[in-house]
């Protein structure tokens, strides 16, 4: 049996080809969530499972590919609500790239929930080519 792993906020650096889809041809099972339609529908052509934010499948790992730590906040504490409906020993694995701040506040809320925090922050750097010579 594969392990679950719930790809939430899979666009550039979760879905199109990067993370979600990776771990996907490396036999996870994998879901990506994301609020938009249109993310979704990209995603599910690529042969990913898909879900709304209104729907928290059961993982255990949930992978957050945020734009901010506001984004983080709002999928742990409201929607889709890590902290109520993640299942206790499951790992929160965040790799947006947020104010460290935040991140550890929200660290403590998910450990403190019986929820493991993984805090990987991913960026994307665009290197400029070597000058010749």
């Amino acid at each position: 049996m594969s392990m679950k792993i719930v790809v939430i906020g899979p666009g550039q650096m979760g879905g199109g080809g990067n993370m979600a889809l990776t771990l996907k041809r490396a036999g996870f099972e994998v879901t990506g969530i994301d609020p938009s339609e249109q993310a979704r529908q990209r995603l599910s052509d690529q042969g990913l499972n898909v879900a709304s934010d209104a729907a928290l499948p059961s993982a255990e790992v949930y992978l957050l590919s945020l734009p901010t730590s506001d984004h983080v906040r709002t999928v742990i504490e409201s929607s889709p609500g890590l902290l109520e409906h993640a299942a206790r020993g499951s790992v929160v694995m965040d790799t947006s790239t947020g104010d460290p701040m935040v991140s550890r506040e929200l660290a403590q809320k998910v450990t403190d929930a019986g929820l493991e925090w993984l805090d990987a922050p991913v960026s994307a750097v665009r290197r400029a080519p070597l000058p010749a010579g």
